[in-house]
């Protein structure tokens, strides 16, 4: 059985330029293949932010004071 390990040590075997494209053709693969799963949540929760705005309990921001916390929450401010 192959490990990761000894892919990885071909890998680092290839010069940088088919490094790059092999870097980047694995990550495509990643983008390629949705999680259905994933999906699935997602829409669930917007159905469900969704149904709160529609019964008025939803709580918004103004843009600026999130665009503070999420400073402050990167160190920032």
């Amino acid at each position: 059985m192959i490990q990761t390990t000894d892919i990885f040590d071909a890998a680092m075997g290839l010069d940088p330029i088919e490094r790059r494209r092999l870097a980047y053709e694995l990550l495509e693969s990643l983008d390629a293949a949705p999680d259905e799963d994933a999906e699935r949540l997602w829409n669930e929760e917007l159905a469900r932010r969704r149904e709160k705005i529609e019964r008025g309990e939803a709580v918004f921001h103004p843009l600026e004071e999130l665009q503070r916390r999420v400073m402050k929450a990167l160190g920032g401010g």
